[in-house]
């Protein structure tokens, strides 16, 4: 299984602002995405980690959470187990880290 990382900075262009009733104005999504890939199938996950008006968590504390817990699961298991045994290994992450492991 290959697993990866990646980040996108999504924005408008034309000098163009976000605003949402939750989080108020913004200049960016900043967005992470897991990669799955075993060779036959592709999966991608996606959670937007500048959402400290959210939960509390700066950008750098979902990354860097992310990133650690990628290097934690054990990718060789089997799929379904995984995900069968999401509520204990994943009990841990902090949320917006769980959502992107899904």
């Amino acid at each position: 299984m290959r697993v990866s990382l990646h980040s996108a900075d999504l924005h408008y262009g034309g000098g163009l602002v976000l605003h949402t009733a939750s989080s108020g104005s913004i200049a960016r999504l900043t967005e992470i995405y897991l990669w799955l890939d075993d060779g036959e199938t592709v999966g991608v996950g996606e959670v937007r980690a500048n959402i400290a008006y959210l939960n509390g968590f700066a950008v750098g504390t979902v990354v860097e959470r992310a990133t650690a817990a990628v290097g934690e699961v054990e990718w060789t298991r089997d799929p379904a187990d995984l995900i069968a045994t999401m509520p204990e290994w994943g009990a841990r992450l902090i949320a917006p880290v769980r959502v992107v492991n899904v």
